[in-house]
């Protein structure tokens, strides 16, 4: 861990509040970083000091009311030496017009904090946060047999994306990925880029495991040790990488909730035997050899997972008073 003077180096992330990017914060933390969360409300960063009070040394924050604001990020990344930036400002629940509240704050988003960080000299290295999303060619859909890739693409234009309704989310990922990387090309500033995307994503530590049709996983804690990885080793610089640790299937996955919480077997239902074949595969391997560990089993996830959601206290049905 590199540092300018004799404090730990300073890493800020955006996305800090979220699923992921919680993740990555403890990460770095433990990892002996200092780290500077972007939230957008100062009770985000006082529930964090609560619960991680072992961290208060180490951690600052930045109040930010817009991602995608001209110079949003100017002031943020004074003194950082390494960023990552989990954060994208889309919102599927509650956009009216997906140019103008998906795609392009998305890009903007992107650009706009490389463009900060140009203009910050202590910055050594960004990692981009994405979505598998921007690998996925939604007009040539992969088949069982298909892998996709770190060379792959999502093709869907600017023009058809701002007219196609369902596909703003995935052109999001994609455009606002393609306009980093343009804009390291273009402007060359000292420090490399990464890109990171993950599958679905398995929780034990924070928050429950979303939905998802994508049948490959990654446990979050593995996401989060790649950032690390991605700015103390330079094998990561200028690559994108997909994180994932294999296929799994539903019925694969309750079976080991079940095994790691067996009282809890009766909230599960019976799938032995049911089918199961990948829509794709997609490979995770050279994310793991370039940065060196060993991903999370399923086995072990889901069921700390399980374990996690179980220990939970159960909330008392609501009766209505007659």
């Amino acid at each position: 861990m590199s540092s300018t003077d004799s404090q730990p180096a300073l890493v800020l992330v955006t996305g800090s509040t979220g699923y992921v990017g919680v993740s990555i914060v403890l990460e770095f933390l433990r990892a002996g970083f200092r780290v500077r969360q972007a939230v957008r409300k100062q009770a985000q960063a006082a529930a964090f000091d609560k619960k991680y009070p072992e961290f208060s040394g180490r951690t600052s924050y930045f109040l930010i009311t817009s991602l995608d604001a001209p110079g949003a990020f100017d002031e943020a990344v004074k003194g950082v030496t390494y960023i990552a930036h989990a954060a994208s400002p889309v919102n599927y629940m509650f956009a009216e017009d997906c140019k103008r509240d998906i795609i392009d704050p998305a890009i903007e988003g992107a650009v706009g904090i490389l463009r900060s960080a140009k203009s910050e000299p202590s910055v050594k290295a960004v990692v981009l946060t994405s979505s598998l999303s921007a690998f996925l060619d939604l007009f040539n859909p992969p088949g069982p047999e298909t892998r996709i890739t770190s060379d792959d693409w999502n093709q869907i234009t600017y023009d058809i994306a701002i007219k196609l309704p369902s596909t703003e989310g995935v052109a999001a990922y994609s455009h606002a990925e393609r306009a980093a990387w343009d804009f390291m090309e273009k402007e060359k500033p000292g420090f490399t880029l990464t890109v990171y995307v993950q599958c679905i994503l398995i929780d034990a530590t924070h928050q429950a495991w979303p939905p998802g049709i994508i049948p490959s996983f990654v446990d979050v804690r593995d996401v989060a040790k790649a950032h690390v990885a991605a700015v103390t080793r330079p094998e990561a610089a200028g690559k994108r990488y997909i994180c994932s640790a294999g296929q799994f299937s539903c019925p694969e996955a309750m079976r080991f909730c079940v095994k790691r919480c067996p009282t809890q077997s009766h909230r599960f239902p019976s799938a032995e035997g049911a089918p199961f074949e990948p829509i794709f595969q997609d490979d995770g391997a050279k994310c793991a050899s370039d940065l060196c560990f060993t991903y999370m089993d399923l086995e072990t996830s889901v069921g700390d997972w399980a374990a996690q959601v179980f220990s939970l206290p159960e909330e008392k049905p609501i009766r209505a008073k007659l």
